[in-house]
Protein backbone atom coordinates (compact mmCIF):
# COMPACT_ATOMS: atom_id res chain seq x y z
CA UNK A 1 0.00 0.00 0.00
CA UNK A 2 2.91 2.44 0.65
CA UNK A 3 4.92 1.51 -1.82
CA UNK A 4 3.69 1.97 -4.94
CA UNK A 5 2.81 6.09 -3.62
CA UNK A 6 6.65 5.92 -3.06
CA UNK A 7 7.44 4.70 -6.41
CA UNK A 8 4.87 6.80 -8.04
CA UNK A 9 6.18 9.82 -5.89
CA UNK A 10 9.95 9.57 -7.69
CA UNK A 11 8.47 9.31 -10.76
CA UNK A 12 6.75 12.55 -10.20
CA UNK A 13 9.99 14.08 -9.40
CA UNK A 14 11.60 13.22 -12.52
CA UNK A 15 9.01 14.70 -14.80
CA UNK A 16 9.25 17.58 -12.82
CA UNK A 17 13.14 17.49 -13.21
CA UNK A 18 12.62 16.99 -16.85
CA UNK A 19 9.82 19.50 -17.13
CA UNK A 20 8.03 17.02 -18.95
CA UNK A 21 4.43 18.36 -18.82
CA UNK A 22 2.47 15.43 -19.97
CA UNK A 23 4.01 13.30 -17.49
CA UNK A 24 4.07 15.60 -14.39
CA UNK A 25 0.23 15.51 -15.25
CA UNK A 26 -0.27 11.99 -15.78
CA UNK A 27 2.23 10.93 -12.65
CA UNK A 28 0.58 13.38 -10.29
CA UNK A 29 -2.96 12.05 -10.99
CA UNK A 30 -1.76 8.40 -10.64
CA UNK A 31 0.02 9.78 -6.85
CA UNK A 32 -3.02 11.26 -5.75
CA UNK A 33 -5.03 7.62 -6.61
CA UNK A 34 -2.31 5.62 -4.92
CA UNK A 35 -2.23 7.68 -1.83
CA UNK A 36 -6.00 7.31 -1.61
CA UNK A 37 -6.02 3.50 -2.15
CA UNK A 38 -3.21 3.46 0.75
CA UNK A 39 -5.38 5.14 3.11
CA UNK A 40 -8.24 2.64 2.40
CA UNK A 41 -6.17 -0.32 2.80
CA UNK A 42 -4.40 0.81 5.76
CA UNK A 43 -7.79 1.00 7.49
CA UNK A 44 -8.02 -2.81 7.30
CA UNK A 45 -4.60 -3.31 9.04
CA UNK A 46 -4.18 -4.34 12.74
CA UNK A 47 -1.85 -2.75 15.05
CA UNK A 48 0.90 -4.87 15.59
CA UNK A 49 1.09 -5.70 19.61
CA UNK A 50 -0.92 -2.95 20.42
CA UNK A 51 1.95 -0.23 18.83
CA UNK A 52 -0.20 1.84 16.32
CA UNK A 53 3.17 3.97 15.36
CA UNK A 54 3.58 2.13 12.00
CA UNK A 55 0.28 2.44 11.13
CA UNK A 56 0.40 6.28 12.16
CA UNK A 57 3.32 6.86 10.17
CA UNK A 58 1.94 4.67 7.32
CA UNK A 59 -0.84 6.93 7.43
CA UNK A 60 0.89 10.11 7.79
CA UNK A 61 2.93 9.64 4.81
CA UNK A 62 0.69 8.84 2.93
CA UNK A 63 -1.64 11.83 3.45
CA UNK A 64 1.80 14.05 2.27
CA UNK A 65 1.75 12.52 -0.74
CA UNK A 66 -1.79 13.38 -1.70
CA UNK A 67 -1.60 16.66 -0.65
CA UNK A 68 1.57 17.39 -1.94
CA UNK A 69 -0.02 15.61 -5.79
CA UNK A 70 -2.91 18.35 -5.90
CA UNK A 71 -0.84 21.06 -4.81
CA UNK A 72 1.17 20.22 -8.04
CA UNK A 73 -2.34 21.12 -9.71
Amino acid sequence: MFFKSYKQDAYLSDAIKNKDVNAVEQNRQTLTEYAKLGHADLRGVKNINEVASLKLAGDKMLRAYESYSQKEA
